[in-house]
């Protein structure tokens, strides 16, 4: 788009040389007045395009700023973004390799909790088993305790019984002795009858001391099988003790084993989790590195947009230069104009509500000036809307006559008579988004702030001499309206005049609102009328500054003010 414009305004420009050597042969042949009409228009329609050219390259260096700008911050936030991402991914990729291994972890884990669960139902088993063997024992024992029992009744019978045997004994002892006595007091009769009786009393003999060898074996038998019953009373209770344990362990056991259960199902479940989540990893990695060559790509595009911004600010540079060039050119038709006596050329940049392109209501100084010279003096005006520095340099080599709404400076007075002041122009405001959350209550706010000035305005020299307010220079005040809605300015300084006129005409009350500062300038700042030093036009200053005075005096400068400022 910007190469067709810059090729259309290079055609316009060969245009307007072809035309301006056929205006100069024809007017070096025969000057007529309707080629001089026609050059007149020619020249105000060509202003026309070149003020429009100048806006339209002020839009587009602002376009292309705000690109830039808009770009630069994509790119600085893609690079943090890539930079972000690229943390991100290496946290992703530890995470990945930590889920990864709790889920080997949690399958060795379940492993375990299952070989585990094996054992302990085994040893369960095993303890079941040793707790019957312990019932199988100690019934035994009850057995044996039953027929220790049974022995300790046999014994004491067999005792009871020795105890008879051992009577019977002394009894058959002492009857032996009767018979030993009787068998002597029989003599050789009871020879036989006493070797009767000596063997009844060796039976006797024999069988006590057998009774009393039988008595100490029961005895002995009777101690041991008491120990005996003894020490399985006590295996018996130590044995029911460890049954009682055995039972508790295994109740212990199971409720263990319910729990390494429940572990065991929740560590699967745990391992199902694991197994999502390293999934979902994977896939977030696999998303992570489709984003980072997505960033990758889109700094890729952002540098060569970068490029291509570069080649267009190139090319708006040379729309700039072509504009130059056409400047030029309209300075070269202007030296063709054939001006009459009461015919005097005023130029001026629209300035509203000065100076507005508009045959109605052409601006509060252009009525001024009609007023004095058109109204009173007879004396007509040829207006024609330039950009400020193409008037200056008209003014400068008197192709044109007056210069409208001009500030008092010393570089301008080597080329300009001015008029006398006749409107004060000290008080400045500044102009603020209504969204915005930037207040300006005294000077300072405006520090460190960037503010939208007007290429060609007079502005206070504490204003454009302060470091540490940013200023932003455009050739349009539509320009800066942009540049504070797209955020690219804080705020816009100017002309209290001007800003209020501007807020009503272009309705912008809902958009723009006027801080509470306003900045009152001790400098001189007043509005003048500027003539060429080229050309003796002393006689017209003294016309302009006697019936201003006049118009001061009758009130007429006040009504014409008040269709402009409401």
């Amino acid at each position: 788009m910007l190469k067709i414009f810059l090729v259309l305004s290079l055609i316009l420009n060969a245009f307007l040389i072809y035309t301006l050597k056929i205006k100069n042969k024809k007017i070096k042949e025969d000057i007529k007045i309707e080629e001089t009409k026609n050059l007149n228009n020619l020249l105000k329609s060509y202003l026309k395009i070149i003020n429009k050219i100048i806006y339209t390259i002020e839009n587009l260096k602002l376009d292309l700023k705000s690109i830039s700008e808009k770009t630069n911050e994509i790119n600085l936030s893609s690079n943090e973004n890539k930079s972000k991402l690229l943390h991100t991914q290496n946290q992703i990729n530890n995470i990945h390799s930590l889920v990864q291994k709790n889920l080997n972890l949690s399958d060795d884990i379940v492993k375990s909790f299952e070989l585990h669960n094996n054992n302990i139902s085994k040893n369960i088993h095993e303890i079941f088993n040793s707790i019957e063997q312990f019932e199988q024992v100690k019934s035994a024992i009850k057995k044996t305790e039953k027929s220790l029992e049974n022995l300790n009744n046999q014994i004491n019978k067999v005792s009871s019984l020795i105890s008879s045997i051992r009577e019977i004994a002394a009894s058959t002892n002492l009857l032996s002795l009767n018979a030993s006595i009787e068998a002597a007091r029989a003599g050789e009769h009871g020879k036989g009858f006493a070797v009767v009786a000596s063997e009844v009393k060796k039976l006797s003999t024999q069988t006590d001391k057998f009774s009393k060898i039988v008595d100490e074996q029961l005895y002995e038998m009777t101690q041991i099988s008491s120990y005996a019953n003894k020490e399985m009373l006590q295996s018996v209770e130590l044995i029911e003790k460890q049954s009682i344990l055995l039972k508790k362990a295994t109740e212990n056991i199971y409720k263990i084993l319910d729990s390494f259960k429940v572990i065991s199902n929740q560590t699967i479940e745990l391992s199902k989790l694991n197994q999502n989540s390293f999934s979902s990893f994977k896939e977030i990695k696999s998303y992570s590195d489709e984003v980072i060559n997505s960033t990758n790509n889109t700094l890729s595009s952002i540098s060569e947009i970068n490029n291509s911004i570069v080649k267009e600010n190139e090319i708006v540079k040379q729309l700039h230069e072509t504009s130059n060039r056409l400047s030029e050119i309209g300075i070269n038709l202007f030296k063709e104009l054939k001006i009459k006596d009461d015919e005097l050329v005023v130029v001026s940049e629209e300035y509203p509500p000065f100076v507005i392109e508009d045959e109605q209501k052409p601006g509060i100084d252009i009525e001024i000036l009609k007023e004095i010279f058109e109204k009173r003096h007879n004396i007509k005006l040829n207006i024609f809307y330039a950009p400020f520095e193409m008037c200056l340099n008209l003014i400068k080599e008197g192709y044109a006559d007056i210069i409208s709404t001009l500030s008092f400076t010393n570089e301008r007075q080597t080329y300009i008579n001015f008029s006398n002041p006749y409107r004060d122009e000290n008080k400045f405001i500044i102009l603020k988004s209504k969204n915005s959350n930037i207040y300006f209550r005294n000077y300072d706010d405006l520090k460190n702030k960037t503010i939208g000035l007007i290429f060609g305005y007079t502005y206070p020299n504490k204003i454009l001499k302060d470091p540490s307010i940013k200023k932003d220079f455009s050739q349009k005040l539509e320009v800066l309206f942009e540049k504070l809605e797209n955020n690219q300015i804080d705020a816009i300084f100017i002309n209290d005049y001007i800003g209020n006129y501007v807020i009503k005409a272009y309705k912008l009350q809902n958009k723009l609102e006027i801080a509470n500062f306003i900045y009152t300038s001790e400098e001189k700042f007043d509005a003048r009328i500027g003539f060429t030093k080229k050309k003796d036009l002393s006689k017209l200053i003294d016309i302009f500054n006697t019936e201003l005075n006049k118009l001061k005096q009758e009130g007429k400068i006040k009504n014409i003010e008040s269709k402009y400022l409401i």
